[in-house]
C-alpha cells in the first residue's frame, strides 16, 4: 500500500509541475508560402529553463517525419513522409531543412518538444506552409 501511495503522489506532483510551468515555451517558424523546388528551413525555438532536452519531433499534418534525440546515436532520424525530403547534414535540434519541396509538401507543421527529468515538460507549436506555383497571389500570397 505504501508503494502505491508514493507512486500516485509522485505522478500527481510531476503532472502539477508540468501544468504549473508558465515560463516554458515553444515556437515554430515556417515560411507561409514557398515554391516548388525551393529549400526551406523550419525552426523550432524553445526554452525549458535549465531542463535538458529529451526529444524534438516534427510532424507534417499527423505524420512524424523527423526526430532528434540527443541521447541517441545518431541523434537525428527521418521517417518517410510524402512530399518531405530532409537534409540531415543541415538539420539538428532547432532546425529542419527540407530540400526540393513540392506541392505535396504543403500542410500543417508541428514541432513537439519534450524536456528530460526532472520536469518531463512537453509542449508543441504549429504553423501552416503552402507550396504553390507561380500564381501564389491567387492563393492569398500578396
Amino acid at each position: 500500500m505504501k508503494f502505491w501511495f508514493v507512486f500516485v503522489f509522485s505522478y500527481v506532483l510531476s503532472v502539477e509541475c508540468i501544468l504549473a510551468s508558465n515560463s516554458n515555451w515553444v515556437q515554430v517558424n515556417v515560411s507561409r508560402w514557398s515554391s516548388p523546388g525551393d529549400t526551406v528551413e523550419l525552426t523550432c525555438d524553445y526554452d525549458f529553463g535549465n531542463d535538458p532536452l529529451y526529444s524534438i519531433k516534427w510532424y507534417k499534418d499527423s505524420s512524424e517525419f523527423y526526430r532528434f534525440v540527443p541521447g541517441e546515436r545518431p541523434p537525428g532520424k527521418v521517417f518517410r513522409t510524402d512530399g518531405i525530403r530532409v537534409n540531415m547534414t543541415m538539420s539538428d535540434d532547432k532546425t529542419v531543412v527540407l530540400e526540393s519541396i513540392s506541392l505535396k509538401t504543403s500542410g500543417l507543421f508541428t514541432c513537439e518538444v519534450c524536456a528530460d527529468a526532472p520536469s518531463f515538460y512537453a509542449d508543441h507549436s504549429q504553423a501552416r506552409m503552402d507550396v504553390c506555383d507561380n500564381d501564389c497571389k491567387e492563393h492569398g500570397n500578396e
